[in-house]
């Protein structure tokens, strides 16, 4: 939510030291039979050895804030240990303001600070605004300080390949922040469960190759984080052409030889949810050191996900693949690919994948695009670093570059 927020410097001094929560908003709200109206919308409660109530507030359209407002007083919080407010009455003032600039009716509010509070106490508190001398004041609501609000939500997991037939579940724990919340009860989603499921419990199954971002949401707060899980296909088999290197049966997340399999970014073994320089490794402002040639290192795609001795070909080993092998445009199962024929009788089959463009798919059935493990250049101002791929379209061929966020297919070789 984008707001125009003024602090108070003095308030912001005392609070410095104290823990940050998060807003956590009711759903009641009081409506006075008039234009002027305060709506409290809300506490949060944290703290360890002192307790601290955090109270928020929304002020009707019609009702002018200033900053005069803020500096005089005239916006803030009651608090009392009776609901009725007979008792003990402790005020405290605003220490901020807001202006809701996303909000069509351009929604006004405020909050304020009581610290420190006793553990295991009910307090009432509501909101008031001082407009022209009278004072108005929002619904009473209540809280106990030893009821443990939830702030956040942590997975033990952001990133994680499945391989089907293999390693094919994991155990997402989730940690609720703090420890000591009273509701802990979260929900599990799939993006897409074509790709894969995830349990009650957190326990997600692969389905098929492809990309899919696991969420957990707590019940409480609806706070959430995420595991992105990159689902891959079967290993492959060594085919020998009696060239420098073997090569791969199938493509490096594929089923079979006609599947395309997964899409990369060049450098990264997990298949985003989509193929920007956002996140990528290896952009302009990154500042990490990109390598002459990835292949075996901690880079190379298919060595982190098949493991060694496989790894990703170099630009001169994708040369005598083209070279030194007899092409052929072929269809198996439907899918249009080039056909690598070597003199020992011995070939191996590459799809037309195309690439993915941010989520697009581009050229699917019409060229093949696959990742060499050797740079091109770069990164240079607002780009990804460029890398080396063997495009095959028709009865074409050769190695172009492409920058490295594209997703490109990746098929693995072997000495």
């Amino acid at each position: 939510m984008k707001r125009l927020l003024i602090l108070c410097a003095s308030l912001a001094v005392i609070i410095a030291g104290a823990t940050s929560c998060e807003k956590k908003f009711n759903s009641k709200k009081r409506v006075f039979p008039r234009s002027i109206y305060v709506e409290t919308r809300g506490v949060d409660v944290s703290g360890d050895t002192k307790f601290i109530a955090e109270m928020h507030a929304l002020v009707a359209n019609s009702v002018e804030i200033t900053n005069d407002s803020f500096e005089n007083g005239d916006i803030g919080f009651e608090y009392c240990k009776d609901s009725q407010f007979s008792g003990e009455v402790v005020t405290v003032e605003a220490d901020s303001w807001w202006v809701d600039e996303e909000d069509l009716q351009g929604r006004k509010g405020f909050s304020g600070r009581a610290m420190p509070l006793p553990p295991s106490e009910v307090f009432y508190y509501r909101a008031f605004l001082n407009l022209e001398g009278k004072k108005e004041y929002g619904a009473v609501y209540s809280f106990r300080t030893d009821d443990a609000m939830v702030i956040a939500v942590y997975l033990d997991c952001e990133q994680a390949n499945l391989t089907i037939g293999e390693t094919a579940t994991l155990q997402l724990t989730a940690t609720i922040d703090p420890l000591t919340a009273i509701n802990k009860d979260v929900e599990w989603s799939s993006s897409n469960e074509n790709v894969a499921k995830v349990s009650s419990t957190g326990l997600v199954s692969a389905v098929a190759p492809g990309s899919a971002k696991i969420t957990v949401t707590t019940v409480e707060g609806g706070k959430t984080a995420s595991c992105l899980v990159s689902v891959i296909g079967p290993d492959p088999k060594v085919v020998d052409l009696g060239l420098s290197v073997k090569w791969a049966d199938i493509n490096i997340g594929a089923g079979s030889e006609s599947d395309p399999g997964s899409y990369f970014r060049w450098g990264s073994p997990y298949t985003p949810l989509e193929y920007t320089s956002s996140g990528y490794i290896f952009f302009y402002n990154t500042g990490n050191t990109v390598p002459d040639s990835i292949e075996g290192g901690a880079y190379d795609i298919a060595r982190a996900i098949l493991g060694a001795p496989w790894r990703m070909p170099t630009k001169d080993e994708m040369n005598e693949l083209r070279t030194r092998c007899q092409l052929t445009e072929d269809t198996v199962d439907g899918m249009l690919g080039r056909r690598f024929s070597a003199s020992n009788g011995n070939s191996i089959f590459l799809p037309y994948g195309g690439m993915i463009r941010g989520t697009t798919e581009s050229e699917f059935g019409e060229t093949g695009c696959y990742w060499s493990a050797t740079k091109a250049g770069g990164p240079n101002y607002m780009e990804s670093v460029k890398s080396w791929y063997l495009k095959i379209a028709g009865y074409t061929y050769g190695m172009d570059f492409e920058e490295g966020h594209m997703g490109l297919n990746v098929r693995a070789v072997q000495p």
